[in-house]
């Protein structure tokens, strides 16, 4: 331990890295992955709510500054993700009158986007050779956004047999919000290792921890019908479930892998594969739920109730950029 912090120390004394101010802008794909799921309280408890947004696919644009100066790095970027489109599965979702679990697919699209800072110090592993090796922990800053409208239900309505043979309903599945909107946004640290094995040829190895804070509102709704033979309505009502979420302690891993050929000096071409895993503890939460009965007797009740809950975001990227140095 004693002669690697020599090394670094000493090597910050006689070594200084210098780079001009760099603008990269970049374009490639982006896929998400979200789940979230509510449980009763309790350990162990029952999933008794779920999303899973499994296959969000976006055309992603990204614009990167970065500069270095006697060792101190500094980088900021951002990033927006257009045309998402995929699906969507809500389920998990038991009922009191059937031993059914209703189920709904949902067709989306989306919007995301992010903006991350972050500020380092450099240390040249590999003064005086021809080759370099230079190693920057660093810490920053970041804000995520993403907005997914969820569209088309199906089946709509789910139909079934209730625990009385003589009877049998209809669910229909809504939003109160047709948006589901995610925001996270927290301080991180990381290390930057950047090799140039030669003077054209660049490596770049980034990997952050954060601590983030979350944000969501989760909501739903439900109509629901039953009838007894031959069709006749006996009962019909209407659910909502809302649930605003804040919870902060979250934690979450950014990384890349980034290789870079310069045609220039001031002209390169680089090619980025991105993944980010965010996800938040089990959290307790209140959802308020508003049952207002039309069929036999009008009426509207509201209770709340206490719930846990988790969500997990997963982002994958391959991107392809230009970078320009002024």
């Amino acid at each position: 331990m004693k002669r690697l912090f020599f090394l670094l120390f000493s090597t910050s004394l006689f070594a200084s890295i210098n780079e001009p101010l760099s603008i990269e802008l970049g374009t490639g794909y982006r896929e998400d992955r979200l789940k979230l799921r509510i449980h009763l309280p309790g350990s162990p408890s029952s999933i008794i709510y779920e999303e899973k947004y499994n296959h969000l696919r976006f055309i992603q644009s990204e614009m990167t500054l970065q500069k270095i100066h006697r060792d101190m790095f500094f980088y900021a970027n951002g990033a927006f993700g257009a045309l998402g489109s995929g699906g969507s599965i809500q389920g998990q979702i038991p009922l009191k009158f059937s031993s059914d679990q209703l189920r709904f697919k949902y067709d989306t699209s989306a919007i995301a986007g992010n903006v991350l800072g972050s500020f380092g110090y450099f240390v040249d592993l590999t003064p005086g050779r021809y080759y370099q090796v230079a190693l920057a922990p660093l810490f920053g800053y970041c804000y995520y956004y993403e907005k997914v409208e969820r569209k088309n239900p199906s089946p709509n309505p789910q139909t079934g047999s209730t625990f009385n043979p003589q009877e049998s309903y209809s669910v229909s599945s809504s939003f109160t919000n047709k948006d589901l909107t995610t925001e996270w946004n927290g301080f991180f640290v990381g290390v930057n290792l950047v090799a140039k094995p030669a003077s054209n040829t660049t490596f770049d190895v980034f990997y952050a921890y954060h601590f983030l804070e979350f944000r969501q509102r989760v909501n739903s709704q439900f109509h629901t019908e039953i009838f007894t033979d031959p069709m006749a309505l006996i009962s019909k009502t209407i659910e909502t479930n809302k649930a605003n979420i804040k919870t902060g302690g979250n934690h979450g891993h950014l990384g890349w892998v980034k290789s870079a050929y310069a045609f220039t000096q001031r002209v390169s071409l680089s090619l980025m594969g991105k993944i980010f895993y965010f996800s938040t503890r089990v959290r307790g939460i209140t959802n308020v739920r508003t049952t207002k009965k039309i069929i036999p007797v009008a009426g509207t009740t509201t209770i709340h109730q206490d719930r846990k809950f988790k969500f997990r975001h997963t982002s994958f990227n391959i991107l392809l950029f230009l970078e320009l140095k002024i």
